[in-house]
């Protein structure tokens, strides 16, 4: 059955100077019916997806944005998370929700956009992002920039550099699969017409 959930949310935005917009925002989700493995022994051992699992999630966001001039924009934000599983009486689902709960707690980001003279742009992209619990995956900070040239109208040259402060980090982690996000460089022409 498909999984059902009741989300609630509130914001608030502030504007204390015309190039200075902040925003804050609460919610809180309660999730029913999501999918759950079940063991059954009739007539063998058998697992069997059901939706007798249950969460409920609630966290916070804010996030402001700064042009300090009319050619250079920053946006910073950062989330807070909590989750919490259960099960429906009855149920054999052992994990108690750990690998759908296996999300950071802490998300925190800055971006940077500057126009700069001859149609040239560099754009900096910084995000933190918080441990993973099961599997256990450190928390780890990255740096994206792109350096862009708009040749003509609809034509765009860029070289863009990914995760430029380690050699390599993990994002996700499966024991079966262990999956390293490599420092990397590469050369965009994007042509819009």
């Amino acid at each position: 059955e498909p999984e059902t959930v009741v989300a609630y949310e509130g914001g608030y935005r502030l504007v204390p100077h015309a190039t200075v917009p902040l925003d804050a925002a609460i919610f809180f989700n309660d999730y029913d019916r999501l999918r759950s493995q079940e063991l059954r022994f009739e007539p063998t051992p058998l697992l069997v997806l059901e939706n007798r699992l249950n969460a409920r999630t609630r966290g916070v966001e804010l996030a402001a944005t700064v042009q300090p001039a009319s050619m250079w924009r920053v946006h910073g934000s950062y989330t807070w998370l909590r989750e919490s599983f259960s099960v429906d009486a009855g149920s054999t689902h052992s994990n108690g929700g750990v690998s759908e709960a296996n999300d950071p707690s802490h998300l925190l980001s800055a971006r940077s956009y500057l126009d700069l003279p001859r149609n040239f742009a560099l754009d900096a992209i910084f995000r933190f992002v918080g441990r993973r619990p099961a599997p256990a995956v450190k928390s780890y900070a990255e740096l994206d920039l792109r350096l862009g040239w708009a040749l003509r109208p609809g034509w765009e040259l860029s070289l863009v550099g990914q995760n430029l402060l380690h050699e390599r980090h993990a994002e996700l982690f499966s024991p079966a699969t262990p999956t390293m996000f490599p420092r990397s460089a590469y050369l965009r022409s994007a042509w819009t017409f």
